[in-house]
């Protein structure tokens, strides 16, 4: 239920009771992705594929196997920092996107993807709202992993509404405390 209003929550346990008899983590999983999809910026992506569906990348595969160790209260208790993201680059078809859900599916953490293009809007003001509600929505739901698909696209250009989402994303990315992996 994180991420969900108090009345959110209610309609989705009632919906729960409703269609399984009892509280099913299923339903209330596609209710959630249900209100998270509503404005048209994220989505809950689900996905089954494992690190095993990457052809290749062994050293990228073994670094996130490691990197899942570090997010637990030993790791804090040891003093080390949460990985707080992986940039993919490269050529389209090369993996960038499987491997964003296989990383979900690792960690067992639920997937968002962010349509980037889908924040900017006509009026000021609104495109910097839309990306700081698409953060505090991840936050909320933390932990999960954050996919900001063809983010390259989305932010070239001198347009100041550009210039100021990519300001307010650089500094949550650098900022932010939330469990959010960003991929």
């Amino acid at each position: 239920l994180l991420g969900m209003t108090e009345i959110e929550s209610k309609n989705a346990l009632s919906m729960s009771l409703i269609k399984a008899k009892s509280f099913d983590p299923k339903v209330i999983r596609h209710q959630k992705s249900n209100i998270i999809k509503k404005d048209g910026i994220l989505e809950v992506v689900e996905t089954n594929l494992t690190l095993d569906d990457i052809g290749g990348l062994e050293i990228l595969k073994q670094t996130l196997v490691d990197w899942k160790n570090c997010f637990g209260q030993d790791a804090r208790d040891f003093g080390l920092p949460s990985p707080k993201g992986l940039f993919l680059g490269g050529i389209a078809g090369t993996g960038k996107s499987l491997t964003c859900k296989c990383v979900a599916t690792a960690w067992q953490r639920p997937l968002l993807r962010l349509d980037l293009g889908a924040v900017f809007d006509k009026w000021v003001g609104n495109s910097e709202g839309k990306i700081r509600q698409v953060f505090s929505t991840a936050e909320a739901m933390a932990p999960c992993v954050l996919w900001i698909d063809e983010v390259e696209k989305s932010l070239v250009g001198d347009h100041e509404v550009t210039k100021r989402v990519k300001s307010t994303m650089l500094t949550w990315m650098q900022e932010h405390t939330a469990d959010v992996f960003l991929t």
